[in-house]
């Protein structure tokens, strides 16, 4: 058995020479500059064989090493190995691979692959292993503990270059719900033909074209860009423990653009002639044409399939001119309100229908949503840190069954008059486009009244280890357990309305909280490995009071779980239910 470090040098025990080796797998670390190991390593005087030990650290193959009172730490800061005490520190982790997993991950980095259903080739220079016990395939990022071991399969598969055959391939699951396959290349790669394709890249919008209020209802084109609200501060979220500072300072780091302090939110309508709209799951909203895009293109990244007529190559896509050709005609004006991976509750709600809502009220008359047909097919949930929900039942709940839609099951559409956002996601809404959501999703609704509710968020999976401490602390504090997943989508606004703290963990039903008066108190529980930042950002632009903690995770019978340690839970509980503004 073989250990990765956190920062990716693969280490051996030598038991004949009682060292550690380092084996010639290495990777990139968070700085840029490369980690490695002198070729022999010995162990610290104090660090004979015979005293370390490996201790489960709550994730899959992933251990402690532990020995004369200390933990093994590999860092690359100091590049040598050291004993230290500082349960704070992730790269005192290690990953058990296996002799098989080994010689997989070498092969992995030093082919060029194809992924599938995307056809997207990349080339071995873009394969690389990153700290947190990570790999990157172009765009494809490997959580290593989950993905390992490869399950190798024998499709045949039809090669750039048709003479190779047949090459070896993997099935490799980056989640719990996704499966993609790659298959190594050889030969040149054959370049796309300029005459029939086309590279879709981003463009701006040129600056005499920005229009006035009217410019929906006058029927021209253009550009709107709604009046931003006057700076607001986001605040850092509330942390009780040194390990969840660090863990917040590390997502800090890997933003390019300002996320603390004051922040500037403003959104940009468009109106624009003979686009081309996706409608495919998962790049749902793409609006283009062969000038490019002003669209965010991060759902191409992500999505599980590309439309036919779009393909990868490299970093870039290219549009086949001739899929364009026979994409049906519809006519406008639509209304394109989304933005890719509408069966992600947060997404649906928290970016679109907030959009739809915008939208809304500068629309011109005979104006039509257009949908992909996939909305009415009952209820979705895209893995189980998801929301069960229906499309089709939140927006008769929010009023907007009354406008009239087009609805096609054709991967892309040419539209000759389009009107949509430029980015429609959850992190681009502005304040005030929230506060109008939540005093239109409310109106059916009596008065505020006062929030007096205590919510604990259960799930299926995924969740807060049931009937643990922390959950007993939290009945003795008045909190109620609601299973969001049970209640109709009408029941979750009154629910949320009525909270005055909530508790759940990292979760697509926390959305919810548009619909929460401001200043509720939300405590959010999520894995350590990493900070999600959705609900923290949307906290902050609906005014209410956030913490986190992160936490190790465990394996149940219906799944992995988290395991908050109680006496953290009650530091940062208590934090929040002691802050006042």
């Amino acid at each position: 058995m073989n250990v990765l470090t956190w920062h990716g040098a693969v280490l051996r025990v030598d038991q004949t020479r009682n060292r550690l080796m380092q084996d010639p797998l290495w990777l990139t670390t968070c700085d840029g500059s490369d980690f490695f190991l002198d070729p022999d390593v010995p162990l610290p005087a104090s660090l004979g064989l015979g005293m370390l030990s490996a201790e489960p650290t709550g994730r899959a193959r992933i251990v402690r090493m532990r020995g004369a009172g200390g933990l093994l730490s590999a860092s690359p800061a100091r590049h040598e190995l050291t004993l230290e005490l500082d349960d704070g520190q992730p790269w005192q982790s290690f990953l058990l691979i296996s002799t098989s997993d080994l010689a997989d991950l070498r092969h992995l980095l030093n082919h060029r692959w194809r992924i599938r259903p995307n056809n997207l080739l990349v080339d071995k220079s873009a394969i690389r292993l990153t700290p947190g016990f990570s790999m990157e395939l172009g765009p494809l990022v490997l959580d290593l503990p989950t993905a390992l071991p490869l399950v190798s399969h024998t499709r045949r598969a039809t090669a750039v270059n048709a003479a190779y055959s047949p090459p070896p391939s993997f099935v490799i699951r980056p989640g719990d719900d996704e499966a993609e396959s790659i298959e190594m290349v050889g030969g040149a790669v054959q370049s796309l033909a300029p005459a029939q394709h086309f590279e879709l890249v981003a463009r701006r919008q040129p600056p005499d074209l920005v229009a006035t209020a009217d410019l929906f209802t006058r029927g021209s084109f253009g550009c709107l860009t709604l009046p931003p609200a006057a700076p607001r501060y986001a605040p850092p979220p509330l942390v009780a423990r040194a390990a969840d500072s660090a863990m917040f300072a590390r997502f800090l780091a890997s933003q390019s653009a300002q996320t603390i302090g004051f922040v500037r939110e403003a959104c940009q309508l468009r109106r624009e002639a003979n686009q081309y709209v996706v409608l495919s799951r998962g790049c749902e909203g793409l609006v283009f044409d062969q000038d490019g895009t002003t669209c965010d293109m991060a759902p191409l990244e992500t999505a599980h399939s590309l439309p036919a007529g779009i393909v990868r190559r490299g970093h870039g896509y290219w549009v086949d001119r001739e899929v364009l050709a026979t994409a049906p005609r519809l006519a406008g004006p639509l209304i394109v309100f989304y933005g890719g991976q509408l069966d992600r509750f947060t997404n649906w709600l928290a970016g679109a229908l907030l959009s739809l809502d915008t939208l809304s009220r500068v629309m011109p008359r005979a104006t039509r949503l257009l949908l992909p047909a996939y909305v009415d097919r009952g209820h979705h949930r895209h893995h189980h840190a998801d929301l069960r929900f229906s499309h089709r039942e939140t927006m008769v709940q929010l009023g907007f069954n009354r406008l009239p839609a087009v609805q096609s099951d054709a991967n892309i559409v040419h539209v000759d008059d389009v009107i949509f956002m430029d980015d429609p996601t959850p992190a681009a809404a502005a304040p005030p486009q929230l506060a109008d959501f939540r005093d239109r999703a409310l109106l059916p609704y009596d008065g505020p009244g006062e929030p007096t509710r205590r919510l604990f968020i259960r799930t299926e999976q995924g969740g807060i280890e049931e009937r643990g401490e922390v959950e007993r602390f939290l009945l003795q504090q008045g909190f109620e357990h609601v299973e969001l997943d049970h209640l109709s989508f009408e029941q979750q606004i009154r629910l949320f309305r009525q909270a005055s703290f909530v508790v759940s963990p990292h979760y697509a039903g926390l959305s919810n909280m548009i619909f929460s008066t401001p200043g509720v108190k939300v405590l959010e529980v999520m894995d350590e490995a990493a900070f999600a930042p959705e609900f923290w950002r949307l906290s902050g632009k609906l005014g209410h009071v956030y913490g986190f903690m992160g936490c190790r995770t465990v394996s149940t019978p219906v799944g992995r779980r988290l395991a908050p340690d109680v006496e953290r839970f009650r530091d940062v509980f208590r934090l929040l239910e002691g802050f006042t503004g």
